[in-house]
């Protein structure tokens, strides 16, 4: 199959996104459990359900987030908060997809969609993100906004300031969901910077002929 082709390209993600949101449906917790170190399971779903603030650091992205999912008309009230984990862990993998297939294309174009079907479904699998896939914690929405980052690092664009409006945002949503996530800001910063060097060096070069 020629993946090369636009009516087959967006084939792979879709196929990789069915297949790992229907393992995470199929071994999602169907209420509140403590395995797989999700202890703050009920602090969360409780707070996010009556408006309240969980332990600190407050986590309130996802507490947005949880409440959306918790509308939801289906199984309990933890069921619904575990399905927040579940579509977040998914779109994380589509963009570790995305993210390989971009980097692959210029080198290995025809093996660009399937490595990064591999890496992606890898991704999903792997033990440890498949364990937090399907519980409460604020674990896989981290993933999805990490992901989003290196995403948006790693695109080419004649549109700069766009691409570090949209860098700052997913920034500052990534540190309101864990605060752990602003040890990503010198890097963030430091590729931002890079970026802005290549572009005006290329912009110069293009310039002289």
């Amino acid at each position: 199959m020629n993946l090369s082709r636009p009516s087959h390209r967006y084939l792979p993600p879709l196929v990789l996104a069915a297949t790992l949101f229907s393992v995470y449906l199929a071994t999602t917790a169907a209420g509140l459990t403590w395995a797989n170190g999700g202890s703050d399971g009920g602090d969360l779903i409780t707070a996010a359900a009556v408006g309240g603030v969980p332990h600190p650091t407050g986590y309130p992205v996802y507490l947005v987030l949880a409440r959306l999912f918790q509308f939801l008309p289906i199984g309990s009230l933890a069921y619904r908060t575990n399905l927040l984990s579940a579509a977040s862990t998914v779109a994380a993998a589509v963009l570790v997809y995305a993210i390989i297939r971009r980097l692959l294309e210029p080198v290995a174009p025809r093996a660009a969609a399937w490595g990064g079907f591999v890496g992606g479904l890898a991704f999903g699998l792997s033990p440890l993100v498949w364990s937090q896939a399907v519980i409460t914690e604020v674990y896989s929405l981290n993933l999805l906004l990490t992901a989003a980052l290196f995403y948006l690092l790693t695109a080419a664009t004649s549109r700069p300031y766009r691409i570090a409006f949209a860098v700052g945002l997913v920034q500052g949503l990534a540190i309101g969901n864990h605060l752990l996530s602003g040890l990503l800001l010198p890097a963030t910063l430091a590729l931002m910077v890079i970026r802005r060097a290549g572009n005006s060096t290329a912009t110069r070069t293009s310039g002289t002929w």
